[in-house]
């Protein structure tokens, strides 16, 4: 995951919406919120702000400002918002956290706030669960799921070849690992 942080006042975040450009979003992957759209992500942010100012450990009077954001549409919305932070020694800090579908939850309260690391995107959550984030890959490690995997490689082998381009069909399509990925059903790769 690469993050630019918008630090230019002037930069509008709106370059190219459309077919690879600032505003693009890869499916399933983090897109960045537009400068107009931060709004909201900062209203998620002030709802946080007590858990955000345990978390980082900030005082009670720091103004938590979101500075920059990218999202991710999973069953819900993932965020990491680059805001201003509150430390002397460090101009931003990251955090990630998750705001549910309205059916889910009708008041959309976000959850799972974690620090985010950018370079090693890795993070610590405000919760010691030990569960994979809402929207996170996990290795399939199951049995059975492997089994099922390989019985379905077998099924849509033909689509496969097609898709990337395998005119010779001596070479066998071998499953070698997988992960999944929770949203609106289960995603592999």
């Amino acid at each position: 995951l690469s993050f630019a942080s918008n630090t230019d006042k002037d930069d509008d975040y709106s370059e190219d919406k459309e077919g690879g450009g600032k505003g693009s979003q890869l499916i399933g992957g983090y897109s960045k919120v537009m400068k107009d759209d931060l709004d909201e992500v900062q209203e998620y942010v002030d709802i946080l702000e007590d858990d955000i100012q345990d978390l980082l450990d900030y005082d009670d009077d720091c103004e938590i400002k979101v500075r920059a954001a990218q999202k991710q549409t999973v069953a819900g919305t993932n965020y990491i918002a680059d805001i201003k932070s509150c430390k002397p020694d460090k101009d931003t800090a990251m955090i990630k956290f998750f705001v549910p579908l309205p059916s889910d939850d009708p008041d959309q309260k976000p959850t799972n706030l974690e620090e985010y690391d950018a370079d090693s995107s890795s993070s610590s959550s405000s919760s010691d669960s030990g569960d994979t984030p809402v929207g996170g890959f996990q290795d399939v490690t199951d049995q059975d799921t492997i089994d099922s995997i390989k019985e379905d490689l077998v099924t849509i082998e033909s689509e496969l070849r097609a898709l990337l381009s395998l005119e010779d069909n001596n070479g066998a399509i071998v499953y070698v690992e997988a992960q999944s990925q929770v949203v609106a059903g289960v995603v592999y790769r």
